[in-house]
């Protein structure tokens, strides 16, 4: 075998050794992308993959999408590879209905949703509140009460990094809030909600 081709070879499989986190965003926005790949380190344990799904944004679509990548990517669960589907719910009853019919449907794939918007995640770097958004621009212009010049496009993680921690105990707490009302996680009825510590919680696990 010629020495060049084996190392490759070689190098190849112990790059692939990381497990690769992928996500799937809706349609074409770019503040899910912008965050999350915020977290590749250069010498990280594990490989962030986002993928922007263009024009698609129902849950059933994403899945599909998702499955999709999955194969395309040669993914797999034994390598501790996971796949998560970051959406919104808009308040959106239907929505909500159809990504808890759609969840489990596939083991190594994740809903991850946030109500009304993912947005919702970064306030809590800054506050715990059970106060109810009617709509994503609700929930924009109370953050920029906190970061004046927030933008979809803007790279904030910097901001937010030292109040993570924060941020996991306010989601928490929400959590924690819900379940006291006896109402079941994905529901346009848990306002503001979010799962995005799903995926940070598993960040924080293959960084051990």
């Amino acid at each position: 075998m010629d020495r060049r081709f084996r190392e490759k070879r070689e190098g190849t499989n112990k790059r692939r050794e990381k497990p690769i986190l992928m996500i799937v965003a809706e349609g074409n926005n770019v503040t899910e992308t912008t965050y999350f790949k915020s977290f590749q380190q250069q010498h990280a344990n594990y490989n962030i993959k986002v993928i922007v799904a263009k024009n698609i944004t129902d849950p059933k679509g994403m899945l599909k999408e998702m499955q999709r990548q999955w194969k395309v990517k040669g993914l797999s669960e034994s390598k501790g590879d996971m796949a998560y589907i970051v959406l919104d719910l808009d308040c959106d009853n239907s929505k909500a209905e159809l990504i808890k019919s759609l969840s489990g449907t596939a083991k190594n794939i994740k809903f991850v949703p946030s109500n009304p918007c993912f947005e919702i995640w970064f306030l809590l770097h800054f506050k715990y509140s059970t106060h109810a958004y009617f709509n994503s621009n609700e929930v924009i212009k109370d953050l920029k009460s906190y970061i004046p010049d927030y933008e979809k496009t803007k790279d904030i993680n910097c901001t937010l990094c030292p109040l993570l921690a924060t941020a996991l105990e306010n989601a928490n707490r929400l959590n924690d809030h819900y379940k006291s009302l006896g109402l079941e996680w994905p529901s346009i009825d848990c306002n503001p909600m979010t799962e995005v510590p799903e995926i940070i919680h598993k960040i924080q696990e293959l960084e051990k």
